[in-house]
């Protein structure tokens, strides 16, 4: 079963254009944040945050929300998904967990595979995940990402306001290679400078980070997968 939209708030805050969604299906809910802004040379680009709707995740969204605008409208949103929450959640049992990764492909809609998906990285040791989607423009420069996540809200609001996609080192190595890539490939956070620092240091632990990344069929999309240890 598909989600559906159950409610959208548009804004013009600042520099950007902000649509807001509250998508609802039978197993859960979702908050969607999508911006748009204006990069120099790479024209607009399109970030849309995909959040898993529970109290948690929507008070670190909230909380973490740059504008006020945005922070007001938010609980009315997505109030009602709050409240139904217990009941459309569909936790994966205590299994093994590569048969739980098998069983990701069939979930039928994005809230069942974010919750499903932060089950199994949480059995594998990982304190959360989050998916990334990235389309290029006919220039090559990425024109749009989408992120989708379980848990930490707040860490995915910091990367968006603080533009951390625009020099992801993780996202980059996900541009050319299938193979998995670790924080420490990157290097140890003092001899990191500027938002790669920034990153390193920020309140997601990221010494044990992988990314895997997993070509689509339309070569100007690529997906790629984050996973990081508490």
């Amino acid at each position: 079963m598909s989600l559906v939209n159950a409610g959208v708030i548009k804004l013009s805050v600042g520099q950007e254009k902000i649509i807001l969604r509250a998508r609802t299906g039978r197993f859960g809910s979702l908050l969607e944040r999508e911006s748009r802004s204006t990069h120099g040379r790479r024209g607009e680009v399109r970030f849309t945050q995909v959040v898993l709707v529970n109290e948690k995740n929507v008070k670190d969204f909230i909380e973490s929300e740059p504008y006020p605008e945005v922070q007001s409208v938010v609980p009315q949103l997505v109030g009602d998904a709050i409240a139904s929450d217990a009941l459309l959640s569909t936790p994966m049992s205590d299994g093994d967990p590569f048969e739980m990764i098998r069983k990701l492909a069939g979930a039928p809609d994005e809230a069942v595979l974010a919750d499903r998906m932060t089950t199994v990285v949480q059995h594998l040791g990982a304190g959360t995940c989050f998916f990334f989607l990235t389309e290029r423009g006919d220039n090559g420069d990425h024109q749009s990402y989408r992120v989708l996540a379980g848990s930490h809200a707040d860490f995915v609001q910091k990367y968006v306001e603080r533009k951390w996609y625009a020099t992801d080192p993780f996202l980059t190595h996900a541009t050319h290679s299938q193979n998995p890539f670790f924080s420490s490939d990157v290097g140890l956070i003092g001899n990191l400078w500027g938002s790669r620092r920034e990153m390193g240091e920020s309140s997601v632990p990221s010494t044990s980070r992988i990314r895997f990344f997993h070509p689509l069929e339309e070569k100007s999309l690529y997906g790629t997968t984050a996973c990081c240890s508490n």
